[in-house]
């Protein structure tokens, strides 16, 4: 990559990634639009660097052989997270490696759960369905807080939703397929939720820059506003919640690696005391498809796996020993109040590790 100043375009292969369709433009608004001075909209993210990783032609169509290219970018330039506003395809197993890559790398993935009002639990939208630790698949939410009619959802695919309905955002003024008057307008689909998300990963991150993937996935999960309109919908269960997700801090693993390092590790308890009352958190399970059911769950807070309690690695060990595709399992929200979970729902999992 030859002066790759603003990024690269992995369609005519040059370093000029101008947008020359419309989407790129209007996700990235979203994500890190100046905020305060007067002009336009704000973004999620007001002080944030930008790169164009083109990888659709002016008419928005493309390749998967491109897109994976632009996440190997991303990886090898270490960039913090990728917004991925885009699906179509099927599975690729050469992409998903892109993706343990990426995940490997500390890279954050933010996708669009798709426009097709469909259960992604039974047809899977790719690349949000692709199930490694720094996917997150978001829905749309509409101006009512509900979900988005036009909405993909899941229980075990889609993670959270974001505001996905006439997000006004930067726009250009000619593109191959449409003209506008304005350099801003607004528009609708999951594409549009996913830069909210990214943006919200982009903050956590600048506030706290040695926090780890899943960690941020964690405070953004756990922070989410439980709404019934999105019951049944999503892995949380929540619309993304910015102010929350800032303010919540992942216990550090300190001995067993059950409880915050600031309460002492004591007696194994989940922070404990009334600091626990407030907290939430969600198990996610993971299961090889044509193979021996391996179980990885991810440690409460931190997001630090224990197939092996001991190792934090471990899970993606299990991960990456599944001869086949792997799923999420069912998850589960955990509240405590007297500083230990009541996962009474699933009690097989209630036991010392927890």
């Amino acid at each position: 990559y030859v002066d790759d100043v603003h990024g690269w375009d992995f369609v005519n292969n040059d370093n000029d990634p101008l947008d020359d369709h419309y989407h790129g433009t209007h996700t990235a608004g979203t994500v890190g639009a100046v905020g305060n001075n007067g002009e336009g909209v704000a973004g999620v993210a007001w002080v944030v660097k930008l790169a164009a990783l083109k990888g659709l032609s002016c008419c928005g169509s493309g390749l998967i052989s491109d897109m994976m290219e632009a996440v190997d970018y991303a990886t090898r330039m270490r960039f913090t997270v990728t917004n991925n506003s885009w699906g179509g395809g099927g599975f690729s197993q050469s992409f998903l490696d892109s993706l343990f890559a990426a995940n490997a790398a500390g890279i954050g993935f933010v996708a669009s759960a798709g426009n097709a009002a469909r259960d992604t639990d039974i047809t899977p939208q790719y690349p949000a369905s692709y199930a490694t630790d720094n996917v997150f698949s978001v829905a749309a939410s509409d101006c009512f807080d509900v979900h988005a009619q036009f909405s993909n959802y899941g229980l075990t695919t889609v993670d959270l939703h974001a505001p996905g309905m006439r997000v006004i955002s930067t726009f250009l003024r000619k593109t191959c397929n449409l003209v506008t008057g304005t350099p801003y307008t607004e528009l609708s689909g999951t594409s549009m939720s996913a830069p909210h998300v990214t943006g919200v990963y982009a903050l956590i991150k600048a506030l706290h820059p040695e926090w780890v993937v899943s960690q941020i996935k964690t405070a953004i999960m756990n922070s989410v506003d439980v709404l019934p309109a999105f019951a049944g919908k999503s892995v949380t269960g929540g619309r993304l919640n910015a102010f929350r997700a800032l303010g919540v801090i992942p216990p550090v693993v300190c001995g067993d690696g059950r409880k915050d390092a600031s309460e002492g590790c004591d007696d194994g308890n989940l922070l404990g005391g009334d600091g626990c009352s407030v907290l939430c958190v969600v198990e996610i399970g993971w299961t090889c498809t044509g193979a021996e059911p391996t179980r990885c769950v991810l440690n409460c807070g931190d997001g630090i796996c224990f197939a092996n309690p001991t190792a934090r690695e471990s899970c993606q060990t299990c991960i990456g020993d599944c001869p086949g595709q792997f799923k999420r399992k069912p998850s589960t929200r955990y509240c405590c109040g007297d500083g230990t979970r009541q996962p009474s729902e699933t009690p097989e999992l209630c036991d010392n590790n927890f």
